[in-house]
């Protein structure tokens, strides 16, 4: 499961940045549609062409606006499991390091069993904390 949520977290990192440009390309279009709208003022003998090549600098500047959205839409989506995944991961090391000292607080084996349904719960059976727990609880041995 760590693959794929690295695979999120770069498709994440990914949509981000092609967000990032794409606002950029939305800003510098938008800055073109002002000069056009200058130089119709300050040329009125070509107003009508500026004016069209400012409408053109501003539907283009919408229409990176509208992709840039989408895309940072998408790194959110992407990003939402992965958040998810690592916040069950810190949860479950939490749980984890409260059973450490089992011996010590004289825990039940119930208890200590809760803790492992949890991890197969969550899918973590292949993962360093299921490995390591039965090392953590005498009773589950």
């Amino acid at each position: 499961m760590s693959e794929s949520i690295y695979n999120l977290q770069q498709l994440a990192s990914l949509y981000r940045h092609a967000s990032v440009v794409n606002k950029q390309r939305e800003y510098t279009n938008r800055q073109e549609a002002q000069k056009c709208a200058d130089s119709a003022i300050e040329n009125p003998q070509y107003e009508n062409d500026c004016r069209n090549q400012e409408q053109e600098y501003l539907r283009m500047a919408a229409t990176w606006e509208q992709i840039a959205a989408i895309q940072l839409e998408y790194a959110l989506i992407c990003e939402n499991p992965v958040n998810e995944y690592q916040h069950i991961l810190s949860d479950l090391e939490i749980l984890l390091n409260k059973i450490r000292h089992c011996r010590e607080v004289q825990c039940s084996n119930e208890a200590c069993r809760e803790i492992l349904e949890l991890i197969q719960t969550y899918c973590l059976k292949d993962s360093l904390l299921y490995d390591n727990y039965p090392q953590y609880c005498g009773h589950i041995n």
